[in-house]
Formats: C-alpha cells, sequence, structure tokens
C-alpha cells in the first residue's frame, strides 16, 4: 500500500516497519472530507453504537447527551462524544477542550494549562485531549477539578458534577470497542478503513449526524489505544485485503497517481536539452 497525503499521521512511521513488503497496486489517496449518511444508515449506526437498552427520548439521556455543549453552540463545548471506526471496529470517545475556561491568574491555572499540554492543538487555537475510556476521562477531569478548573475558572463548582455524571452516561450506553460488519459495510461504501462519528444525537434524525472520512488520527490522539506499526499494519491490511478486493476491478489507478506514488513527477524522464553545440559538418 502506496499512501499519497499532503498531511503527516502518527502511523506513517509504521511504513519502515513493513521492510519494504508494499503492494503498488494499492494507492491509499489519504484525503479527510464530509460524507452525509442516509436516514436507515443513520439509524443503522445508532444501533450498532449504542446499547440495546439506550432510549434517547428519556429525560436524562437528552440532557447528558444531546445538548453536551451546554454553552449555546458547538463550538464553545466543554467535551463531547464521538466514535471512530477503524478497520471495522468502533472505539467510543470523549474530547476534553481547554478554552471553556478561562485562564488568568487564578491558582490552579498553571497546573490546568499542563494537563491540557498532552492534548492535540485544534483550529480553534485550543488544546483537546481525546479519552477512549470512563476510567481515563473521569481521572482527567477530577485531575482538572483538583486545580480549580471548575470552581474557578469556569465560575460554577456545580459544573464537575455535571461532567462527571455525563462521562459515566455516555460510556454505560455506548457500545465498548466491538468488530461490527455494518460498519465494515460502510467503510467499504466511503473507501476509507477508518471515519469518525460525531452528532449522533437522535435515532430518528440524520440532520446532525457527522461522518469525517478518513481523519487525521493524530488529532484524535489514537495512538493511546493502537501504536503506529499496528495502525499501519491494520490499516494497510484492511484497505488492500478488504477495500481492495472489492474496488480493484472497478477502479483504475491513473498514470499520475501511480507516478506520484514511485516519488516522481512531471518532469522525470525527460531529456533536458542539451547546451553542446553541434559539430557542423
Amino acid at each position: 500500500m502506496r499512501i499519497i497525503s499532503k498531511q503527516h499521521d502518527f502511523y506513517d512511521s509504521g511504513v519502515a516497519f513493513s521492510h519494504g513488503h508494499t503492494d503498488n497496486a494499492y494507492i491509499f489517496n489519504r484525503t479527510t472530507e464530509t460524507v452525509k449518511p442516509t436516514q436507515a444508515e443513520a439509524e443503522k449506526l445508532f444501533k450498532v453504537l449504542f446499547d440495546d437498552n439506550c432510549d434517547l427520548e428519556t429525560r436524562q439521556f437528552r440532557h447528558m447527551i444531546q445538548y453536551p455543549s451546554r454553552y449555546g453552540s458547538p463550538s464553545s463545548y466543554f467535551a463531547k462524544h464521538g466514535f471512530l471506526a477503524f478497520c471495522g471496529r468502533v472505539y467510543p470517545f470523549i474530547q476534553i477542550r481547554s478554552n471553556a475556561a478561562r485562564f488568568t491568574h487564578w491558582e490552579g491555572a498553571e497546573d490546568c494549562n499542563k494537563l491540557f499540554a498532552s492534548g492535540e492543538k485544534s483550529e480553534y487555537n485550543c488544546k483537546l485531549v481525546t479519552l477512549y475510556d470512563e476510567v481515563s476521562a473521569l481521572r482527567f477531569i477530577e485531575k482538572l477539578n483538583e486545580c480549580n478548573f471548575f470552581k474557578i475558572g469556569m465560575g460554577n463548582k456545580a459544573e464537575y458534577e455535571y461532567w462527571t455524571d455525563y462521562i459515566k452516561q455516555f460510556f454505560k450506553l455506548s457500545m465498548k470497542p466491538l468488530a461490527n460488519e455494518f460498519i465494515k459495510e460502510y467503510s467499504i461504501k466511503i473507501g476509507s478503513p477508518y471515519f469518525e462519528i460525531n452528532g449522533l444525537n437522535s435515532k430518528h434524525s440524520s440532520k446532525e449526524l457527522e461522518i469525517t472520512k478518513t481523519p487525521i488520527l493524530k488529532s484524535l490522539q489514537f495512538q493511546k489505544v493502537i501504536d503506529a506499526n499496528t495502525a499501519y499494519q491494520d490499516i494497510a491490511m484492511f484497505f488492500c485485503g478488504v477495500i481492495g478486493n472489492v474496488e480493484k476491478d472497478i477502479i483504475n489507478i491513473s498514470d499520475k497517481d501511480m507516478r506520484d506514488a514511485k516519488g516522481f513527477n512531471d518532469k522525470s524522464f525527460k531529456a533536458e536539452k542539451s547546451t553542446k553545440r553541434r559539430k557542423q559538418k
């Protein structure tokens, strides 16, 4: 598998462990884009991602999950939930954002900044910390609480109890990492070994549901779950062995893509004009 991408991802270093055993017939054009699922697909995704006993119509679930921002707009959330579908397996996650609090001169602000230093920089000029299990998510906000993040930074100690309940509720209702046939089929449909799922807040509507095809896994800190070498091998096997077997007969790799994958450009193999004068007879 050859990767064509303008952006780096954490598993790119795994190429070095492949010992040169790559199949040039498979070109992974790693482009991030948003795709819109159908209503039927949205409902199917809900059944896959949440426990059978999950009921979005209950007041508690609506309060905790459907409106996690509590700040008026999605761009100002403190924590939000999502799912990463990776090579046919699903991983629920909670993402916590640094700029929900005002980092002025208050006791504990510096320690809070140090905690968020482990996150990834986002487009909103803040740090995002992504956590894939209840224990680590609760431990993180407990440390923030000890540093007065909620009491002074947010100006409301009750926020700590709210977000603690939110995290517990989400991981209780969401399915644990699992392999699923529909996720595999959807990966084949969009032609990507992994995709991110956000905004799945109602099984009756797909308006808010957003599928991000081939997101940058480093920004989701997926290296916490799988190391670079394993991630590359899993992606290569899934892309070549699962997606590739379906698409190989219907996708023709252009000469330009093959040329770029091999490290050449439009000036390769062209003879330069000679500066020597011809001898006159």
